[in-house]
């Protein structure tokens, strides 16, 4: 087998459950590279301070529960282009379960602690 073969049949996307209040079975994966960087430019955009609107913070959420969710064999529930569906149509207190445990899978909750100790 040659190296570009066993690359793309390499299972490298780790999958965890999530406990939520009303989605039984959800999981999370982590994001594509692609996603990961659209969601870095719009966590942390050039220029500008901690201090994120509100409707940014929730459309981030949805950002992540769109492209994390998955069921138990990591296939996602939703497609790269139904983010504002899932921002206008699902309330925050649902989507935050996901969404905090997809920054815990992207390793995102280690870097606010490590900023809390120093604060």
């Amino acid at each position: 087998m040659g190296l570009q073969e066993q690359v793309r049949r390499t299972n490298d996307v780790p999958i965890e459950p999530v406990e939520h209040p009303q989605w039984e079975g959800a999981h999370v994966r982590p994001m594509s590279a692609r996603a990961l960087g659209e969601f870095q430019k719009m966590a942390a955009p050039e220029g500008e301070d901690d201090e994120r609107p509100f409707e940014l913070a929730l459309h981030i959420m949805a950002f992540l529960v769109t492209h994390c969710l998955c069921d138990d064999q990591g296939v996602r529930v939703f497609g790269d282009d139904e983010v504002d569906w899932v921002e206008c149509n699902k309330r925050a207190e649902l989507l935050e379960p996901i969404a905090n445990a997809a920054c815990k899978l992207h390793g995102f909750d280690d870097a606010d602690e490590d900023d809390r100790e120093k604060n």
